[in-house]
């Protein structure tokens, strides 16, 4: 139902290896610092697009979320996930804080459409109109962790 894009950027070979330099512990740091403001980026625009649609938004809304790909489930050193918890029923409940946390299980419906319904997508035009934006704050943030752990 969902897909995934990849996005490789050319051209940073100077930034490549001096972060290769970095210990690994500080490498992994600025791997995740790096993703975890691209996908803050797509979040906030996801969420800005679920604001301007025609729908009531409330559940939707609150179940967009940002977390990090778990150890067996990513390919590359950090990845941050953007995307809506779907449970079909009942509450999901964090552990952490004991809030209930909302969730959307009409999510897949409104981006990707069904047979009587139109798509309205939110997720992929939020990563597809700021890819430029998203790949220049992954670069800047991978060069201040690299400035940071260099020292």
């Amino acid at each position: 139902m969902g897909g995934v894009v990849k996005v490789r950027v050319e051209g940073l070979r100077e930034l490549g290896e001096r972060f290769k330099r970095l210990k690994v512990d500080m490498q992994d740091k600025a791997a995740w610092a790096a993703t975890s403001r691209g996908a803050s980026i797509v979040k906030t625009a996801a969420k800005a697009t679920i604001r301007r649609q025609s729908w009531e938004t409330g559940t939707l809304f609150k179940a967009v979320v940002m977390k990090r790909a778990p150890k067996g489930q990513r390919q590359t050193t950090a990845e941050h996930w953007v995307t809506v918890r779907r449970r079909r029923t009942g509450k999901k409940v964090s552990k952490k804080s004991r809030t209930v946390q909302e969730t959307a299980p009409h999510a897949g419906f409104l981006e990707f459409g069904t047979v009587k319904m139109q798509a309205e997508p939110y997720l992929g035009p939020a990563l597809k109109d700021n890819i430029g934006t998203v790949t220049e704050a992954m670069r800047k943030s991978l060069a201040k962790s690299i400035a940071k752990y260099s020292k």
